[in-house]
């Protein structure tokens, strides 16, 4: 697939989705693969291993060590872009979880764009990275609300999910420090876990351990897995922050298997016809329009950082192409009965457009508007 998607000029992801969409149709015949079936359980650590790898991809340190002037910054950004999700969903009538959907912002291919125009290590490069790492840090807590907002029952259940998600960011903090603790007291294990290309692939494991840990104790205390996944990723990207080979070995093994199998295990879901539907090609059409118009109002406070100005039209661009968490988020939704088939149907070819569309359009900013100004 990911020699087709290039062939086609298309992310990987994009391939893999219409690739899973042609087996769904052409040799399951629309019948809906069973939850116990091998390819669930690897779509399900393949999901996992998605939301543990957006998270090792933050730069922790980085967001710690903001300025005064850049807090303010990025703090307006955050409120602008939740409360502009808000108008957007109310304005053009969309239900309720697209406001998370519109909000939702993922570096992963943003990262991947940049380096093919190779601005990663400029000015504005640096923060287009910042302001997606926020932008994945407020996905998380949406999902973390609508989760909440979402449970069935009375507010004494609610409650209990409530407290569940502090007990565990008590033991988030507390593994933390003891991890901190132990790396000061014995250096040698952070080169020994960090430890890539030979046969043990220690870190991979550490890593793949890590995961399962903090999924395992997010479902003992009955929060959603990927909460569990995502924080595991951003305590070890914490601790470690010297890790770009193993973020690289890793999103190697998951990105060369697993995290394929979720999205073609996706696609099988739906059939072309269904993004033929009137219904879906306008939905998907004015979400794609809601998303970066909220980012060109969201982008504004970041005239703060002395960009100049004719660079701010690279943020709502760089930020509207969520492609991983997109589809993640139509996942997540449809398992919570929070949407139906046609609005996840919606969402998925939001996902698409704003994959195709938004990074070409940035590829060709870049030939008219330096970026080193």
């Amino acid at each position: 697939m990911p020699f087709i998607s290039r062939r086609l000029m298309l992310p990987t992801a994009v391939g893999e989705l219409f690739c899973g969409m042609l087996i769904g149709t052409l040799l399951l015949g629309g019948v809906e693969i069973a939850d116990n079936a091998p390819i669930r359980i690897l779509s399900a650590i393949g999901f996992l291993l998605l939301m543990y790898i957006a998270g090792l991809e933050l730069d922790i340190d980085r967001m710690l060590s903001l300025k005064k002037r850049e807090l303010w910054a990025f703090g307006l950004y955050a409120v602008l872009l939740v409360s502009g999700a808000c108008v957007a969903a109310t304005i053009f009538n969309m239900p309720k979880f697209f406001t998370l959907i519109i909000m939702t912002t993922a570096i992963g291919l943003l990262f991947s764009v940049m380096k093919d125009v190779d601005i990663v290590k400029t000015k504005l490069g640096q923060i287009l990275i910042l302001i997606g790492a926020v932008g994945e840090v407020l996905t998380l807590a949406g999902i973390t609300i609508v989760s909440v907002v979402s449970l069935p029952g009375t507010s004494d259940l609610k409650l209990r999910y409530i407290a569940g998600v502090f007990i565990f960011l008590m033991i988030v903090i507390l593994v933390l420090k003891f991890m901190n603790l132990l790396m000061w007291w014995y250096p040698e294990m952070k080169e020994f876990i960090m430890t890539v290309g030979n046969p043990s692939e220690i870190g991979i494991r550490a890593n793949l351990c890590n995961m399962f840990v903090f999924v395992t104790i997010a479902s003992f205390v009955h929060i959603e897995p990927i909460l569990g996944a995502f924080l595991g990723g951003m305590i070890f990207a914490r601790i470690f922050p010297d890790r770009e080979k193993v973020l690289e070995r890793l999103s190697s093994f998951g990105y060369g298997f697993l995290i394929p199998l979720f999205f073609i295990e996706v696609g099988t879901r739906f059939k072309f016809s269904d993004f033929l539907n009137p219904e879906v090609l306008k939905g998907a059409i004015l979400t794609s329009i809601a998303i970066l118009i909220v980012r060109f109002v969201a982008a504004t406070p970041m005239l703060l950082l002395n960009l100049p100005r004719r660079q701010l039209i690279y943020i709502p661009f760089s930020q509207s192409s969520a492609l991983t968490l997109l589809v993640a988020g139509a996942t997540l939704g449809a398992s919570l009965g929070l949407i139906n088939r046609t609005q996840t149907s919606i969402i998925i070819l939001t996902a698409i457009v704003t994959a195709i569309i938004y990074p070409w359009i940035i590829k060709i900013l870049i030939k008219s508007i330096p970026v080193n100004e």
